[in-house]
């Protein structure tokens, strides 16, 4: 049996010693008060809940290839673009950005660094049906006047899809909204 707790009356409760919005500590039957905090068992559940959702989010928060990483990728490949048609314009003369998917690189032809990307990340490409080189190479070709045969490039990781567009008309280098 619990023993319900007593507000004081009196004095003590004239005096101010009970305060009416906040009553007594309940307490057990042999007199002692409750103790607060977490017992060993409840600590070690939650413990062992939050090591399952951890062992569950490491495919999706912990992803091998991160999203920076993708962006990285299709920034280096959109500044080559952009400088493929810089050299066109400067030098008045044809300029070639080429992709090669089976080896994973891209560059200028003749001209340039040639880079490669990670084998996590997949890179898709798009171009004029002349431009292409076999199933797994094209290019896209940059004229003296800023044109260019135009294209896509999509850049994609597990956590992010990110396309390059060549306007064939400007040879303007963007992203995709």
């Amino acid at each position: 049996m619990v023993k319900t707790p007593m507000l004081p009356t009196g004095s003590r409760a004239r005096s101010g010693e009970a305060r009416a919005n906040h009553p007594p500590p309940l307490r057990h039957e042999d007199g002692r008060g409750y103790e607060s905090g977490f017992t060993l068992l409840e600590l070690l559940i939650v413990m062992t809940i939050i090591g399952m959702i951890y062992a569950l989010l490491p495919g999706s928060l912990f992803s091998s290839t991160s999203s920076f990483e993708v962006r990285s990728t299709a920034r280096n490949i959109a500044d080559t673009l952009r400088q493929a048609r810089g050299w066109a314009i400067a030098g008045n003369k044809e300029v070639v950005f080429f992709l090669d998917l089976r080896e994973r690189r891209y560059g200028i032809t003749g001209e340039g660094e040639i880079r490669t990307f990670r084998d996590d990340i997949d890179v898709r490409f798009t171009t004029a049906r002349e431009e292409l080189r076999g199933e797994n190479e094209g290019a896209i070709r940059f004229f003296p006047d800023g044109s260019a045969t135009g294209g896509i490039v999509t850049v994609e990781g597990s956590q992010q899809e990110l396309q390059i567009k060549v306007r064939w008309l400007t040879g303007q280098v963007a992203f995709a909204q």
